[in-house]
């Protein structure tokens, strides 16, 4: 079974409108004397720390923002790291930073996330950007949440009183949009993916939203006929056209469950992009901080998703 074409949630699309959203403030900010800035920070030579590392530069310079490596050896001690980036953020030459991950096993991520500058944390893991989802407060968005809020608004379905069922494990990064769909007044579920009962939780939902990491865990009986469908799983399965290759894909069976949804994102193509152009505008929004009434500049971008 082919997927139904206008039934592909395209993350590429939505990311190029979320681009071109920012053109103006990045426009300003080069009037201002200079483009928006990203700094990455990446410790040591993990492959997949590298991945992250180039995705989010390449992204950036698309953008046309100015973008900087911190590469630092394997051997960093906990301490030069959280300094480092600690004073990444008394720089006022830097919009944005960003830790990428896996980071060498000598070093605590969560302590490390901690010590990023919660005003230019561009993934949006600091705790404090966490916590103003929670209370709703002004601040950056965390990529992955943010990235699943921008898709439900592609899909154009409504969020008040919606059935909403997130499949992820306790530290899923895609978690806190339960938070920021529950804002807008939707019905919000979190249900693990290994619950007994899971095929009769997922289809119950109007917004069914995946981040497990098991191939194809989602199937089209456990979903509601005309939900939408956001996969966030991202797993290297056997490649079935080239023999001993592998290939991405994400932990809804796609092609069959496009014949149930309204729609479903790909797995590359998806989540993934969209998540990608959340982080550079949040660092777009960093850079350029709206003012309040009485002329002061505000600390934190305004978000209200």
């Amino acid at each position: 079974m082919r997927p139904v074409p206008d039934r592909i949630l395209d993350g590429h699309e939505v990311a190029r409108r979320i681009r071109d959203g920012c053109v103006p403030l990045i426009a300003q900010r080069q009037e201002r004397g200079r483009c928006p800035s990203l700094v990455v920070v990446r410790i040591g030579d993990h492959p997949a720390a590298q991945v992250h590392a180039e995705a989010w530069t390449k992204e950036a310079a698309t953008w046309g923002l100015e973008v900087n490596v911190a590469a630092l050896p394997v051997d960093t001690s906990a301490r030069k790291a959280a300094g480092i980036l600690k004073g990444l953020g008394r720089d006022r030459a830097v919009d944005g930073v960003a830790l990428a991950r896996p980071l060498p096993e000598n070093l605590n991520e969560r302590a490390l996330q901690e010590a990023l500058p919660p005003a230019k944390d561009a993934e949006g893991v600091h705790p404090e950007t966490l916590g103003r989802c929670v209370l709703g407060r002004p601040g950056l968005v965390p990529t992955m949440a943010g990235a699943v809020l921008r898709l439900v608004d592609a899909a154009e379905v409504p969020v008040r009183d919606a059935r909403v069922v997130i499949v992820a494990g306790p530290d899923a990064p895609v978690l806190p949009a339960a938070l920021l769909l529950g804002r807008r007044d939707a019905d919000v579920t979190l249900c693990r993916p290994m619950a007994a009962d899971l095929g009769r939780v997922t289809r119950e939902a109007d917004i069914l939203v995946v981040e497990a990491h098991r191939p194809a865990l989602i199937t089209p009986d456990m979903v509601k006929p005309g939900a939408v469908v956001i996969d966030a799983g991202v797993n290297a399965v056997p490649d079935e056209e080239r023999a001993g290759r592998l290939r991405l894909a994400g932990d809804v069976a796609f092609e069959a469950v496009c014949g149930v949804a309204r729609a479903v994102t790909p797995v590359p193509g998806g989540v993934g992009a969209v998540s990608l152009a959340v982080l550079v505008e949040n660092v777009v929004r960093a850079s350029a901080p709206p003012t309040h009434d009485d002329g002061t500049t505000a600390q934190l971008p305004l978000f209200h998703y």
